[in-house]
């Protein structure tokens, strides 16, 4: 498993956390939304893309 962040740019320089998550080894992705509440993805990249977020691996 890797753990990731989702985040955004607000201001110039300045980000902030969309969601973590997790990807599994087969690829499959869960988030919990840090304003909203949980996701289920084909994948952290399209976790990503979907909510027009930066993806970030943490491991």
């Amino acid at each position: 498993m890797r753990a990731f962040a989702l985040v955004q740019e607000i201001d110039e320089g300045e980000t902030e956390v969309v969601a973590y998550g997790l990807e599994l080894p087969t690829g499959v992705a869960a988030t919990v939304g840090v304003v909203q509440g949980f996701g289920r993805w084909q994948s952290a990249r399209n976790a990503a893309r979907r909510l027009h977020s930066d993806l970030v691996w943490l491991t």
